[in-house]
């Protein structure tokens, strides 16, 4: 059995940000602050997007840069569920869901 003492000092295994409203420029810089802030105790942060109303290419780019940067920390940064609504809209304006799409960033979008 652990040392209580230890257990402290580890990382959690995973937390969630729940991202409701917009998700666009505006309000990028705050998000991204807090998925760094997340995974600086965390191992992995899932990101629910499902109550999004608006998202424009910089949430696309937020996601991606903070998966990179999870992935080259050992970390991980994933959705919790299935792109849709909203932001499956914004993936499919901005041709990420398109046939060209790489077989890891279609898993990371669709789970599939």
């Amino acid at each position: 059995m652990s040392d209580p003492g230890s257990i402290a000092g580890e990382l959690s295994r995973s937390t969630t940000l729940l991202i409701q409203g917009e998700f666009t420029l505006r309000r990028a810089p705050q998000l991204g602050a807090q998925i760094q802030q997340l995974l600086s105790g965390a191992r992995a942060v899932l990101v629910d997007c499902t109550d999004t109303s608006d998202v424009d290419l910089s949430a696309i780019q937020l996601l991606l840069s903070a998966r990179c940067s999870a992935q080259a920390a050992g970390k991980s940064v994933t959705l919790k569920n299935p792109a849709s609504g909203a932001l499956r809209e914004a993936l499919s304006r901005g041709g990420f869901l398109s046939a060209a799409t790489s077989a890891a960033d279609r898993s990371f979008w669709l789970k599939d």
